[in-house]
């Protein structure tokens, strides 16, 4: 008697490496990964003691309170502008139009340069909407309730990975095996999906990964097939230079710039007063957030004209910065940002 071999288990691929270039932007476009983000607590600054009491404490208790320290600055706050503002504000104007009787399925398109804060931005206005929605408890009966839908787009810049990355999101069962699934069948089983959760956001970060050949063409097909059958769900999408690049730039992406407000982040100028001001207001706030035994108030804030040249107006290279420098300060118990630590 002949016996059968048994076939192998063949497994779904886990696309998370190809897909993103690190392990957060994998988590934080998958809905596990994203729940957890939008659950956690909001980090609290340790309390300060006085030197002399810290001096007096044993050197475990020191050193469980200086990893509290590296886990506050290594999480430094964001903080707000008045771009950041005028784009939340507007963000939610829409969410506020789509969700109405008369939507219009208006999107929001958020651009500009590299590290001036889009992402950290879409994050976070992304999480309050999350936040706020299963705050309501009219829609936390909803047990499908899936408030929103968060992904960056894949590195390969091709349409048919994105599609599938928010498949895999809202847990549409196209299959799982990429290269044997056409782009159509995989969109179908997203539309599907969606269909039954009804998101009040969309949300892709980097779409101006997207390629500008016919793979282009096919993205922003897909785009302003998303917007206009989900007319209650706002498309929120954020990339480098849009207008340039991805599914609004040629005559191709002509019917998503006019369905998608832009807004543009900017690097803050040298030698534009207002600029000036804001940027000096922002290195004041992240001041106040340090804790640094030696650090005193103003310590950073008489080197802000010298950060914003040094960081071209740019707020994430100033966050990093100023990161580094308090890790480090609490790493070599030096307890300070001077001018040179600044300038290493």
């Amino acid at each position: 008697m002949t016996t059968r071999k048994k076939a192998a288990r063949r497994d779904k691929p886990d696309y998370s490496k190809e897909w993103w270039e690190d392990p957060e932007s994998a988590r934080l476009s998958s809905r596990a990964g994203w729940d957890e983000f939008c659950r956690a607590p909001q980090a609290k600054p340790p309390t300060m003691p006085s030197a002399k009491e810290y001096g007096s404490w044993d050197d475990d208790r020191r050193r469980r309170f200086d990893e509290e320290r590296v886990m506050w600055h290594s999480e430094f706050a964001f903080v707000p502008h008045a771009q950041v503002t005028r784009i939340r504000n507007r963000l939610q104007t829409a969410m506020l139009v789509n969700r109405g009787r008369f939507n219009t399925g208006a999107g929001v398109a958020v651009t500009g340069p590299t590290h001036v804060g889009k992402t950290t931005l879409i994050r976070l206005a992304a999480r309050a909407a999350q936040q706020k929605a299963f705050a309501d408890p009219g829609l936390r009966r909803n047990e499908n309730l899936l408030p929103v839908v968060h992904i960056e787009c894949p590195v390969s810049g091709a349409p048919k990975p994105l599609v599938a990355a928010l498949a895999n999101f809202v847990g549409a069962p196209w299959g799982g095996h990429l290269e044997r699934k056409s782009f159509d069948s995989i969109q179908k089983c997203l539309f599907d999906s969606l269909q039954g959760c009804d998101p009040q956001l969309i949300v892709i970060d980097e779409i101006s990964r997207l390629r500008g050949d016919s793979h282009g063409r096919e993205a922003a097909a897909f785009l302003r097939e998303i917007t206009t059958t989900f007319q209650r769900s706002t498309i929120l999408v954020a990339g480098i230079d849009l207008d340039k690049k991805g599914p609004f730039h040629g005559d191709d992406g002509e019917q998503n710039r006019a369905r998608f407000a832009t807004l543009r982040l900017s690097p803050f100028q040298f030698g534009v007063e207002a600029d000036h001001k804001a940027w000096a207001d922002i290195v004041e706030k992240m001041e106040i957030s340090l804790r640094l035994f030696k650090h005193r108030r103003g310590d950073l804030a008489q080197h802000s004209d010298y950060l914003l040249s040094r960081c071209h107006g740019r707020i994430g290279d100033l966050s990093r910065l100023v990161k580094e420098c308090a890790l480090a300060a609490v790493n070599d118990e030096s307890e300070r940002i001077t001018r040179k630590r600044l300038a290493e």
